[in-house]
């Protein structure tokens, strides 16, 4: 699959590619296996072009203000048979994530990114991945183990080279790069020296740097992703998430941007924390790196504030049969109401009041506090 938006250089504006890898033609279990592919010990994933898919999708449609408008996405998937993918990207012409594809789009979007220096570049990738490098993170591509060529590593693409290589004077100055798979080093990782010069990369430009470009490797040095068979990525469903929820989400701040939005610094602490907790949930461990220059810059801004689920709890209980909750917003809306305790409601982030009618000998409870996404629990004393 190629080119889902057109190019659009007429103004600066943000510029994405993705790649999500689930079908390996040429491992043991595929359609094509040679003996370079069955020596990773690989199997096929479920799960890789499904997320590379829903993260497109939501860049595609996400609504938002006050950022460069979308002007082109590159989008190449691998799916497996069953593997769930958007339908209006299964009805696009199919460019598997191969090798050729993939180079030839990576030049596209490498002179795309660099006609405005107030581009923004988000990248997205998934699959099989593999270290070959204490500091390394390389993507295996849907033809990696052919037997056409004779370099090992033809059919791979050397992330963190390519992202080295997006940091000079005339790279977008803001970048963003996800970087959804496994770090584990393979059996022909140690069979074999300099693996990594037929990986596909990019070459080093040393002009300067770019203001901004937060790297997030899914995994840590030695250690693999993982994710739900026929879902998403653990990685995925936590970007996603994050942005559906408001979890890493900040209100207006003057130094940045007037509206609710997303800053590195949150998406620092926020991802790693919800990618190690589903991990948790399923029995395995996973840590997110961080890497890159991660300065100040924003991901996401909101078109309206995000949805809190607000909880209210009443001390002490007793007052809660003669006791009633009105939530207004800062206008002095009422935005919801109960006499059911603990009370709760769907408010929009930002400040509310809370106000509490009560009967003797209990007080009324009148007050303004931040309610911050994605759920914030407010305990209302009413003590006489």
């Amino acid at each position: 699959m190629a080119i889902v938006i057109d190019d659009d250089d007429s103004a600066p504006g943000t510029h994405v590619l993705v790649i999500g890898v689930s079908a390996y033609r040429h491992f043991a279990d595929g359609s094509e296996p040679t003996e370079v592919g069955e020596s990773t010990g690989m199997k096929q994933l479920r799960s890789a072009a499904r997320s590379a898919s829903d993260v497109a999708q939501w860049l595609e449609t996400r609504k938002t203000i006050g950022l460069p408008p979308l002007r082109s996405l590159r989008l190449f998937l691998s799916p497996g048979p069953d593997e769930q993918i958007a339908d209006r990207y299964r009805a696009l012409d199919n460019l598997p994530a191969t090798r050729a594809n993939v180079e030839n789009g990576l030049e596209q979007f490498w002179a795309i990114c660099h006609r405005h220096r107030d581009n923004h570049a988000v990248v997205y990738v998934a699959g099989h991945g593999v270290q070959l490098n204490m500091a390394g993170a390389v993507l295996l591509l849907e033809d990696f183990g052919t037997a056409k060529v004779a370099r090992r590593m033809h059919g791979s693409i050397d992330l963190v080279g390519v992202h080295r290589a997006f940091n000079n004077a005339d790279a977008p100055k803001h970048q963003f790069w996800f970087v959804d798979a496994c770090r584990q080093p393979p059996e022909i990782a140690r069979q074999f020296d300099n693996l990594l010069s037929g990986a596909l990369t990019l070459d080093i430009v040393n002009t300067g740097h770019c203001d901004s470009s937060l790297l997030l490797l899914s995994a840590i040095t030695g250690t693999s992703a993982y994710g739900r068979p026929g879902g998403r990525t653990f990685f995925a469903d936590a970007l996603l998430d994050s942005m559906a929820t408001g979890a890493a989400a900040e209100g207006p701040d003057s130094r940045h941007v007037d509206a609710w939005h997303v800053p590195v610094a949150k998406l620092l602490t926020v991802l790693p924390n919800r990618v190690s907790e589903l991990a948790t949930s399923a029995g395995v461990e996973q840590w997110v790196e961080p890497a890159g220059m991660p300065r100040p810059a924003v991901f996401h801004v909101y078109d309206r504030p995000p949805s809190v689920t607000l909880t209210v709890s009443i001390d002490p209980i007793e007052a809660a049969p003669s006791s009633t909750l009105s939530v207004e917003d800062a206008n002095m809306q009422i935005v919801a109401t109960s006499s059911e305790w603990p009370a709760r409601a769907e408010v929009e982030a930002g400040v509310c009041a809370i106000r509490i009618t009560t009967a003797s000998p209990y007080r009324s409870f009148n007050k303004y506090v931040p309610v911050d996404p994605p759920a914030t629990r407010i305990a209302a004393k009413v003590q006489p």
